[in-house]
């Protein structure tokens, strides 16, 4: 697989972050939209305690709601065996796209540390190839080297501010 220069990557998180907080701000919804009743409507959490108290005042706060493991609904709840299962899963698969493409000998952290201990001339050897503890004066054409081998791209003309507001427009 191809590397994408980072500017492109960095393009593409913006645009990804922008999208994540249009979602969350259309399923949250206008404040401005809220009942005539509600007064203060900069703040959604005074908006919910203000429901939450007119719903005790007509009896039903504090009503509880059906424990249903077959289906997610906005009328029932998942049991925390059910919760804890599919955090579970979801954790498990994150953990897997990590480690799918890993040989079988490095396919855990402990498994890579225990190598790196075992090993110590060549990490050693290694880091003495690629001396991280000291600084390098590159010249122009280093440097363009460098940039091109790492595929960070032509940063010069990325507004980051300007991608994340246009992704965020409606």
């Amino acid at each position: 697989m191809a590397q994408k220069p980072l500017s492109q990557a960095i393009n593409e998180g913006f645009q990804a972050v922008g999208t994540s907080l249009k979602t969350t701000n259309n399923s949250i919804g206008k404040l401005s939209q809220l009942k005539a009743e509600i007064t203060d409507r900069t703040n959604l959490v005074e908006a919910i305690n203000f429901t939450y108290t007119e719903a005790a005042k007509k009896g039903t706060a504090g009503k509880t709601t059906e424990i249903d493991d077959s289906v997610a609904a906005s009328n029932s709840v998942y049991s925390s065996s059910k919760t804890e299962a599919v955090i579970e899963a979801k954790v498990k698969a994150e953990v897997l796209k990590i480690t799918q493409d890993a040989p079988e000998a490095f396919d855990t952290l402990k498994e890579v540390g225990d190598w790196i201990q075992a090993n110590t001339t060549a990490v050693t050897a290694i880091s003495n190839k690629v001396p991280f503890n000291e600084t390098k004066v590159l010249e122009d054409a280093q440097v363009q080297n460098v940039w091109t081998t790492l595929k960070l791209g032509d940063t010069s003309q990325i507004d980051f501010v300007k991608t994340f507001t246009d992704a965020l427009a409606p």
